[in-house]
């Protein structure tokens, strides 16, 4: 398979997820760029522990990268992960559907979610990271019919997509995004995704955040990607975590 030098592949049959299993290597010291990949998962995960639904057919990969930074700055891969997905499923042509990015990290074909990112990592002494596994899911041939948001499948503009063929697009956009960022910060990255975004500036947004949640107008992104939302009483609420939806 066609990959950038900076991944190493390591493939795999069947895996509980391609995360629990590059968090075991990046534990044990493994390089920055080793690629966990798996034809399905047991027991596929989602942000906050959700299930993902793993069965073969889509593509499910997690990386091990070892960035110079602060668990906060951290996160900000996500976003990047999510600009170098955006970029992959365009570059195999999905002419006239609407291909968004939903906040934190969700990628929407006309609508529906078709790929999903989880980030975990831990930290060294001094509070710098020591490693981030970027988890990547894509529905290229199935998705679940029970989801909070709706799901769909890149199956919705063309034939069965193989997940061997999108691979080294999400490879090389990853690290060519992955090295911008490294390089010039946050800024770049937060503008691609901007561009990108499924709920426009001024759309009226509700986030829930377990048994509570905060309603306004979308406003933008912060430096660190937080949302940043307009409440009713003219206050702005620098929100962090939580699941966006649209609001009346």
């Amino acid at each position: 398979m066609d990959l950038p030098e900076f991944f190493t592949l390591i493939e795999h049959d069947s895996v509980t997820s391609t995360n629990d299993v590059a968090r075991e290597l990046a534990a044990k010291g493994a390089a920055e760029g080793t690629m966990v990949t798996a034809r399905k998962q047991s027991a596929g995960r989602g942000r906050r522990g959700k299930m993902w639904a793993s069965p073969v057919g889509n593509l499910y990969m997690s990386c091990v990268m070892r960035p110079v930074c602060t668990p906060v700055e951290a996160t900000q891969l996500g976003f990047v992960a999510a600009v170098a997905l955006w970029d992959a499923i365009c570059d195999i042509d999905y002419p006239g559907i609407p291909l968004k990015l939903k906040w934190p990290n969700d990628v929407l074909l006309d609508g529906r979610k078709v790929s999903g990112i989880l980030l975990e990592s831990a930290t060294a002494d001094g509070g710098r990271v020591d490693w981030v596994v970027i988890g990547i899911g894509v529905n290229t041939s199935h998705h679940p019919e029970d989801s909070a948001w709706p799901a769909g499948d890149l199956r919705q503009t063309r034939d069965q997509p193989n997940p061997d063929d999108l691979l080294p697009f999400v490879a090389r956009h990853l690290v060519d995004y992955y090295h911008v960022w490294q390089r010039d910060g946050f800024a770049p990255i937060r503008h691609l995704w901007l561009e990108e975004t499924y709920f426009a500036p001024g759309q009226r947004v509700t986030i829930g955040r377990g048994e509570t949640a905060v309603s306004g107008l979308f406003e933008t992104l912060d430096e660190t990607g937080a949302l940043v939302l307009r409440l009713d009483n003219g206050n702005r609420a620098v929100v962090s975590y939580g699941e966006v939806s649209p609001s009346n």
